[in-house]
């Protein structure tokens, strides 16, 4: 059929009677649970077909522009016009956020072109779009009702599983915006026909993931939105397209990283979703197309210009075998044993097998585990295995065997290799989340019959956590204060309520996230609000026995302001020194090297202080007032880490120094360096647990300065 758009200067001489004519609108059906709720307003494109087919724009009663669109809400709206009996009418509606207004569709010329270098991230960038022939009005009120608008958009997302997350914030790395680029994606629509053309790149400019976009159902618990973006989009098309990642370590800002993501799927309606590590070392992104983009539509928005048109059947064609696979991250984990999981899609013949290959090698899958063929275009599959050895890394990746119809056989499509690692007996690093899984972290046991507990201290800006270990005196405490409008940890401390003091502590060093504002020494003693066990303020009368209060943490490592001072200030973070020549000394000149040489840029300093009780352990004398065990000895750990820009760490120095709680007029602290190694046998710790192991390993071995 040809389409002519004439000006509006061409149109004949109205002579019929008019009529009003209302339009129903409704896009409920293919909103999304972020994005759908941004469109506002209503456009409208009216023309005069007349018997040759040729349209006639009608800028009179068309609303072409944001100054003269219909506000809506709710996914519906209804749109009147006045028009000729007995004339023909298409109308071509498009809804969209009233804001976007370089997003406007050309009535006259009867398209829509997608701009090239607009913001990334932009949920108001949805809309929604149909084609409606009215056929020769008659001459009476009319309606036309069950007019529904479908989006002429593909979104493709990038979701970073929640653990890659994890892993960049504990090494202090923060997410702070993206950018992305599309390369040669159709760039025009034809408001006539649905037909997208033309091909060009889209640069979507780096900005913030706004707050209420979210991933579709089946990620929302796992992942975490990089980039959310929409593209024009016809049948299923493969694109080229590179993600921008701008990060901060530390509250410094890093140097923009870009990840080249290649052979990208999308589809109309379709929502693409692009998963794989972003912040750590690259496994391969995962791409499927999820239906649940539209609630259930997965068609194509077909023009009506010509419904009139008797429907001529198409000829069948034998459908090739299209679907998709995606293997799961595995649940279940126990130490014998797991849970393999996968999904699938876009399945166009029968299933007559499913499994997984996996091994204790991503290159050599050698085991198999099958189960009952599904049925369906999509759905999912999981496989128990067992006999699996504890503490052991095993990969895994799952496949299909579908009925290829115009090949007439069985083609086999399968996921990418994902891993999990069995658990061990007794795990090294303790079932608690959050704060206890950074590398500063010794490894700790699991918490207490599942207890934790968490609360405010609101006169040194204080929000800590509390965890219960399986011995009942003791507790773990990490405390938090406020920079810069964030949440900051300041330290975290294990504390002995038998010997009234911490048997360590442990927290990071880095000049922009922990920066000195020489903010002083505040002295304000107090009990620690996260610790439920009797603590001793009466240590403050230990002076008049030569010994001090001493800290593990320094007050003087945490100067950005008094709140955090403060909280170096609990009696958790205290243990009976002996004053001159130790804390007044050796140690005190320790501690100075330990801040003089605070790191900045991707390096950070990891600190654990400690307390042994080795030999006949004295206590501090009666007249004291309190039966307090003397320590025989302070250490302190130091491990030195680099990491590149994706927040991965590159390598680690170790070394460590203990003294004896007395008197050393005449030493270096120098002189009592020695290997975390050393340490954590006397200790009883494993240290650092969370550095990784070939690094980790290497660095608890030197007795070399790390400066």
């Amino acid at each position: 059929m040809l389409l002519a758009v004439l000006l509006a200067g061409c149109q004949k001489e109205q002579v019929a009677p008019e009529v009003t004519v209302s339009f129903p609108l409704q896009w409920e059906a293919a909103q999304t649970k972020a994005d759908g709720d941004q469109v506002d307003m209503l456009l409208v494109g009216v023309y005069q077909k007349n018997q040759d087919g040729e349209l006639t724009f009608l800028p009179s009663i068309s609303l072409s522009s944001s100054q003269e669109g219909l506000s809506v809400s709710g996914g519906r709206a209804t749109f009147q016009a006045q028009l000729s009996a007995g004339e023909n009418y298409v109308l071509v509606f498009w809804a969209q956020n009233r804001a976007v207004q370089d997003y406007e569709p050309d009535f006259s010329a009867g398209v829509f072109r997608m701009p090239r270098d607009i913001p990334a991230n932009a949920p108001d960038r949805d809309a929604f779009y149909g084609v409606f022939e009215t056929g020769p009005i008659k001459a009476v009120q009319l309606e036309f009702p069950g007019i529904e608008l479908k989006r002429p958009f593909a979104r493709i997302q990038v979701l970073a599983p929640l653990e890659d997350v994890d892993y960049a914030t504990c090494a202090g790395v923060s997410f702070v915006k993206s950018a992305f680029r599309v390369k040669q994606a159709p760039n025009t629509l034809n408001l006539f026909t649905g037909e997208v053309q033309g091909s060009a790149d889209y640069v979507f400019s780096a900005a913030a993931v706004p707050s209420d976009v979210v991933p579709a159902d089946k990620y929302a618990a796992t992942h975490k939105v990089v980039t959310s973006n929409f593209i024009l989009a016809g049948e299923e098309q493969t694109f080229d397209t590179q993600l921008e990642v701008y990060t901060l370590q530390y509250g410094a800002q890093q140097t923009p990283f870009t990840l080249q993501i290649n052979n990208v799927k999308a589809r109309r309606n379709y929502n693409s979703s692009v998963t794989g590590n972003v912040f750590t070392a690259e496994t391969g992104f995962q791409v499927s197309l999820e239906t649940d983009f539209s609630q259930g539509y997965t068609g194509d928005i077909s023009g009506s210009v010509d419904h009139d048109d008797p429907d001529i059947p198409d000829e069948p064609e034998e459908p090739t075998a299209t679907g998709v696979v995606t293997t799961r991250p595995a649940n279940g984990i126990t130490t014998g044993g797991a849970i393999l999981n996968a999904s699938f899609s876009n399945v166009t013949g029968a299933i007559a097998e499913a499994g997984f290959y996996w091994g204790t090698a991503s290159n050599a899958l050698n085991q198999e585990a099958h189960v009952d063929p599904p049925a369906g275009a999509s759905g999912s599959f999981a496989a128990a295995i067992s006999g699996l050895k504890e503490g052991t890394t095993y990969y895994y990746k799952a496949f299909i065997a579908e009925y290829d119809q115009a090949q007439k056989k069985f083609v086999y499509r399968s996921g990418t290799v994902s891993s999990f690692k069995t658990k061990t007996a007794e795990p090294s690093v303790g079932t608690v989340p959050g704060y206890l899984g950074c590398y500063e972290m010794p490894a700790v046991s699991a918490i207490l019959n599942g207890k934790e507990a968490s609360g405010s201290y609101s006169e040194r800006d204080d929000y800590w956590y509390r965890y219960y270990t399986k011995n009942d005196k003791r507790q773990i405490a990490t405390h938090t204060f406020t920079l810069n409008g964030k949440r900051v940890r300041n330290y975290t401390v294990m504390y002995d309520g038998s010997r009234y003091a911490p048997v360590w502590t442990a927290h990071a060093m880095h000049a922009s996230m922990w920066p000195d504002n020489n903010v002083g020494r505040n002295e304000d003693w107090a009990d620690d609000p996260a610790i439920s066990l009797t603590q001793q303020g009466g240590l403050k009368n230990a002076g008049d026995v030569g010994y001090s209060r001493g800290h593990l943490v320094a007050s003087d490592y945490r100067q950005s302001s008094v709140m955090q001072n403060k909280q170096t200030f609990y009696y958790s973070n205290q243990a009976p020194q002996w004053q001159n020549s130790f804390n007044q000394g050796v140690w005190s000149s320790l501690e100075n090297a330990v801040k003089g040489n605070v790191p900045s840029g991707k390096d950070t300093l990891y600190v654990v202080t400690g307390v042994l009780y080795e030999g006949t352990i004295k206590t501090l004398p009666s007249k004291i007032g309190v039966n307090v065990p003397i320590p025989s000895h302070f250490y302190k750990c130091l491990m030195m880490c680099s990491f590149n820009t994706s927040g991965q760490m590159t390598s680690a120095k170790g070394c460590a120094y203990v003294f004896t709680n007395e008197a050393h007029p005449k030493m270096e602290y120098s002189q009592g360096i020695t290997t975390i190694d050393a340490i954590e046998e006397r200790a009883g710790f494993d240290f650092f647990a969370n550095v990784p192991a070939a690094l980790q390993t290497a660095a608890e071995k030197s007795s070399k300065s790390i400066w």
